[in-house]
């Protein structure tokens, strides 16, 4: 009876370990994907406060020497760029979304190089060295997609080719029609 009692507690005490070794693993795993979140987060915000401060750093150095056209250039960018940032604060707060896995998407017929091109005027102030290229055939069909997730992407790519690309280097944004589909 004894012998019977200690193995019993002995199992019990080792499937309690399991479960606290499960437990702390559990919490490893959950430790990183919120590091992985709050990087990805952080990376996401600091696109659209880099634009608007590179906007806004212009304007205020070289305020005499900007034409009225490029003003409203430069403002219509940062006003689109506050919106982006709003947007993306907003669905920040809605975590509930994120974490039950299901994220909407807004679908509607987007000319991809109509959105390059607001990407492009985004960093131009960014690329003064370096020359962005957009490439798109005349025909070039609207895509259904949601447009703030894919300029979020194309902003991502472009701000990290500008990062790794030499002075005076060259990038290209390029689509093609593809069957049904686009490249």
């Amino acid at each position: 009876p004894i012998w019977q009692a200690n193995l019993s507690l002995e199992g019990k005490v080792q499937e309690r370990t399991r479960n606290l070794l499960d437990a702390n693993e559990r919490l490893r795993e959950l430790d990183t994907a919120k590091s992985n979140f709050i990087s990805l987060v952080s990376h996401e915000l600091r696109t659209p406060l880099t634009a608007i401060k590179g906007f806004v750093g212009t304007m205020l150095h070289f305020d005499q020497a900007i034409s009225e056209e490029k003003r409203r250039l430069y403002l219509n960018v940062l006003n689109e760029e506050t919106d982006r940032l709003t947007r993306l604060i907003t669905e920040l707060l809605d975590i509930s979304r994120i974490e039950s896995g299901h994220v909407e998407f807004k679908w509607e017929a987007v000319s991809v190089p109509e959105l390059v091109e607001r990407v492009f005027q985004t960093f131009g102030i960014k690329t003064q060295s370096i020359q962005l290229v957009k490439d798109f055939p005349e025909d070039f069909p609207l895509i259904a997609a949601d447009p703030d997730k894919l300029q979020q992407v194309l902003m991502n790519l472009l701000e990290n080719a500008l990062r790794f690309s030499p002075p005076n280097g060259r990038i290209t944004v390029s689509g093609r029609p593809h069957g049904e589909g686009i490249i």
